[in-house]
C-alpha cells in the first residue's frame, strides 16, 4: 500500500483513500511526528567508557558510579543541530572541579578551548575567570555534599565544520563560599565533533548525566 503526505492535514494519506491513515501507525508517520516534533528530544549515545569505577545505561540516561571521567560516543550527529546536557552528581569522593572536553570519537584534550566564566558567592563576592587556551571548558566544582551541585550546558553546532560554542550554568567553591556561574565558551577550530567526555580534576564522582537534542 502506498502513501502520500497531505499538508493540509499534516499526516499520511493512503493513496487509494481521501481519508487520513488514522486506523494504525505507519513508519512513515512517526517518522513526520519525529520530525515535527519540538522541544528536547534523550539522545543515546552509541558507546560509553569510563576510567575507575563504573556507567549504566538507561534509556539515554547514563549513571556512573565512582568514576573519575567519563565519555559518551555517538550523541552529536546530523539529526540535531544544538545540543543540552545535564550532569547531577549524586556522591564524591572529595573537592573537586568538572571539566567538559568535546570528542571525535578520540577526546579533543589541547589547548582550544576559549572561555570565560561570572558569579557571585553566597557572601555577595562577584568572581569573573577566563582563558584563552584551555584544555577544558570548566563546568563548575563539587564536593562530598553532591545535591549543592549540577551543571547544564547548551553545546552549539558541535556536529558541523565550524566553531563548537558553549555555554553553561554550575556551582563552584570560592573562598569558601559557594558561588552560581555563568559560563560562555567555543573550541577554537571547526572540527565536527561526535561527543564530549566529563572529566574530574581529582578523586572519583557517581551521579548521572543525559544529552538532549533540541528539535526544533
Amino acid at each position: 500500500e502506498n502513501y502520500y503526505y497531505d499538508s493540509s492535514i499534516t499526516a499520511w494519506r493512503s493513496a487509494g483513500s481521501k481519508t487520513g491513515v488514522n486506523q494504525r501507525t505507519t513508519a512513515l508517520e512517526l517518522a513526520d511526528r519525529t520530525t515535527n516534533k519540538s522541544g528536547l528530544v534523550p539522545v543515546v549515545p552509541t558507546s560509553v567508557s569510563v576510567v575507575s569505577g563504573s556507567a549504566s545505561l538507561s534509556g539515554a540516561t547514563v549513571t556512573l558510579a565512582g568514576i573519575s571521567s567519563v565519555s559518551l560516543g555517538g550523541v552529536f550527529h546530523s539529526g540535531y543541530s544544538n545540543y543540552e546536557v545535564i550532569f547531577t552528581p549524586t556522591g564524591a569522593s572529595g573537592s573537586a572541579s568538572v571539566f567538559m572536553r568535546l570528542s571525535t570519537g578520540t577526546i579533543a584534550a589541547d589547548a582550544n578551548y576559549v572561555y570565560a566564566i561570572s558569579g557571585i558567592t553566597t557572601s555577595g563576592t562577584v568572581i569573573a575567570a577566563s582563558s584563552t587556551g584551555n584544555t577544558y571548558f570548566y563546568l563548575g566544582d563539587t564536593d562530598t555534599a553532591t545535591d549543592r551541585f549540577s551543571s547544564k550546558a547548551t553545546i552549539y553546532s558541535p556536529n558541523n565544520a565550524r566553531r563548537t560554542v558553549a555555554s553553561w550554568n554550575g556551582m563552584i567553591l570560592s573562598g569558601g563560599a559557594y558561588a552560581g556561574i555563568r559560563g560562555n565558551g567555543f573550541y577554537n577550530l571547526t572540527t565536527q565533533f561526535t561527543g564530549l567526555a566529563l572529566v574530574l580534576s581529582a578523586g572519583t564522582i557517581s551521579g548521572t548525566v543525559t544529552v538532549y537534542g533540541y528539535n526544533s
